[in-house]
């Protein structure tokens, strides 16, 4: 039985075959460790532009965030701006009211405002439009100016951004954030 093993053995060449099978093993575990190989560098490159992908993100939202800060702050100016608006308003309502009421009654009908309304408003006309203009525009830059400063005292804060992407000794950060004054800020 064994000669008989040996001659099959040596009529089915399996010999050449345990060679031949041997170098494509070897072949199999190049291949599978150059995929490998190619597999982790896929890898890195797909969390580094990950990274990329995360810090380009923050960025944006940050630039989204100080827009909606920003349009915040001018919806707050309006609304200020409304306010006065309203507080005007509702004297000049006021003021008709009483004047409906009162029918038509001036202070120009008093006696002694008669001669000073005969003498300037009747005679001269177009002073006492100049005067009126010039009373409009006091009252104005009062009411713009009063605006201007509830608005700048609103804001009270005056910040400037200056982003660096490049490498930081962390012991000198620290030591550096911690010199500063502690402040808080909110939209």
């Amino acid at each position: 039985p064994e000669q008989e093993g040996r001659s099959l053995y040596k009529r089915l060449e399996l010999s050449a075959l345990k060679d031949q099978l041997k170098r494509r093993v070897k072949d199999v575990k190049k291949n599978l460790v150059g995929s490998q190989q190619q597999l982790d560098l896929l890898r890195e490159r797909v969390e580094a532009e990950s990274q990329n992908n995360t810090a380009s993100l923050s960025s944006e939202l940050e630039k989204n965030t100080k827009q909606l800060c920003a349009l915040q702050a001018s919806n707050g100016d309006t609304a200020r701006t409304l306010k006065t608006l309203q507080t005007i308003f509702a004297g000049m309502i006021a003021f008709d009211i009483l004047d409906r009421i009162t029918g038509d009654w001036t202070v120009v009908d008093a006696t002694w405002m008669a001669e000073f309304a005969d003498s300037v408003i009747k005679k001269y006309v177009l002073l006492w439009f100049a005067l009126s203009i010039l009373f409009w525009a006091i009252a104005a830059y009062f009411v713009n100016r009063q605006t201007f400063i509830r608005n700048w005292k609103s804001r009270g804060i005056t910040s400037m951004d200056i982003t660096l992407n490049r490498k930081i000794d962390v012991s000198k950060l620290v030591d550096f954030v911690a010199e500063k004054e502690k402040t808080m800020e909110a939209c």
